[in-house]
């Protein structure tokens, strides 16, 4: 599938791609959050986004760890991509304290050779990049809370330390330092 924002950009989300419409070689890769970045603002076009609705869709529910710099980034992923393509027209505008707003006419175009059942894959390795994140998620205290309690059971016990010798203090000391003589109780050995 492609999306032609403004009958100027060429936007195929499948291959990562936007490119100038009719000019192939002008073609420049996007990274994934900017190309699922990209697809929010193209879903929602014309309507105010916050930054925390874009945030979720792109990157918690991916498993992604989300940050507003992340955002940030993509945003300007796509500015740049835009201008690089001697786009001069604001696609993404700002929304002051709020969010951003994606302005441009969109046309959708269906891809010659998609049928229904190719995007099903591509959601799959989705929800395998999940799993890691649920996995990071609660393995990590799992591990930590078995490391205290083992920790702590192992140092709860009373240690049952014997010694089969009995100190005895000397009188003389050498160099201020006393001297102990160990005496050994036969009748605790074997």
């Amino acid at each position: 599938m492609f999306f032609i924002c403004n009958n100027s950009l060429l936007f195929d989300p499948e291959a990562h791609a936007i490119s100038l419409v009719g000019q192939p070689e002008s073609v420049l890769t996007l990274s994934a959050p900017a190309v699922r970045l990209l697809q929010e603002f193209i879903k929602h076009k014309g309507h105010d986004l916050s930054r925390e609705e874009l945030i979720t869709r792109v990157w918690e529910e991916f498993g992604f760890t989300p940050s507003g710099n992340n955002l940030n980034k993509a945003v300007s992923e796509l500015r740049k991509s835009f201008q690089a393509l001697g786009e001069r027209y604001e696609f993404i505008v700002t929304v002051p304290r709020y969010g951003f707003r994606f302005e441009a006419d969109v046309i959708f175009q269906p891809g010659e050779n998609i049928q229904t059942a190719e995007p099903q894959p591509p959601s799959a390795p989705q929800q395998e990049k999940r799993r890691p994140a649920s996995l990071k998620r609660w393995g990590i205290p799992a591990v930590l809370i078995v490391a205290v309690l083992g920790a702590s059971f192992c140092f709860s016990r009373q240690q049952g330390i014997f010694v089969p010798a009995k100190l005895m203090p000397v009188k003389e000391k050498i160099a201020r330092c006393s001297i102990w003589m160990a005496l050994l109780n036969k009748s605790n050995f074997c």
